[in-house]
């Protein structure tokens, strides 16, 4: 089947034409996180049918935004990742994750969450575009048995995110769901270092200034409690 094309020369149809599709743009987001094979997307999009992921996949290599590779023994199985255009999707993904925060509240029934690591796109997403507190920051975040790892940074020009391979006043431990949260603002700091939920090393002066590196917009309603999971607000 051929692909589908809009009749005008302009940029904004071109990306209409790529991503207009259902399901285009959470392939992109899944794949943002990494590579990951046919059986984990199909995990993770679900109730997405395995016709209709085909589809999507084979549209966006043939548009030239992923690739398959090969993984070496003993693996043994094909990957699908981002090449170099579909990584100019990054931060397309992030505006409309700024956009689509207005609306993600209240939950709608059935909606469900079916992939924590969603929540590691928050950082880079919604960093402060204006000037921040002049803080150095780092995020040890754990999932399962799984580390991250986050340093930032504000200053006059915003808040800079990257790896975890810098100096840092202030060193913040916990699980994947307490992510949002604390950079939101909604979680009681206090409280979670009480509970074990939050471990903080470093110049405890500069946590309350923590959401202040970012800027995160929910509309009209705000998040419940417990909305992110375990260790939510």
């Amino acid at each position: 089947m051929a692909l589908f094309e809009y009749p005008q020369f302009c940029p904004v149809s071109r990306a209409a034409e790529i991503l207009g599709e259902r399901w285009t743009l959470l392939v992109a987001r899944e794949l943002t996180l990494g590579p990951q094979r046919f059986s984990d997307l199909l995990e993770r999009l679900r109730p997405i049918s395995s016709s209709v992921l085909t589809k999507r996949l084979a549209d966006l290599e043939t548009r030239g935004l992923i690739a398959q590779r090969s993984l070496p023994p003993p693996a043994g199985s094909a990957v699908y990742e981002l090449t170099g255009s579909g990584q100019a999707l990054r931060p397309v993904l992030e505006e409309m994750a700024r956009f689509g925060m207005r609306f993600l509240f209240p939950p709608r029934g059935g909606a469900e969450y079916t992939n924590p690591e969603w929540t590691l796109l928050a950082p880079a997403s919604f960093a402060r575009r204006s000037a921040a507190p002049p803080i150095r920051v780092q995020l040890d975040v754990r999932h399962g048995e799984t580390r991250y790892a986050f340093h930032l940074e504000g200053g006059e020009a915003g808040t800079r995110v990257r790896e975890a391979t810098r100096p840092a006043d202030l060193t913040l431990r916990f699980e994947l769901p307490f992510l949002v949260p604390l950079l939101s603002g909604l979680a009681d700091t206090e409280q979670a270092i009480a509970s074990g939920v939050l471990q903080v090393e470093g110049d405890r002066r500069a946590l309350p200034q923590v959401p202040e590196l970012f800027e995160m917009e929910f509309g009209d309603t705000p998040p419940p409690p417990g909305a992110f999971g375990p260790g939510g607000p």
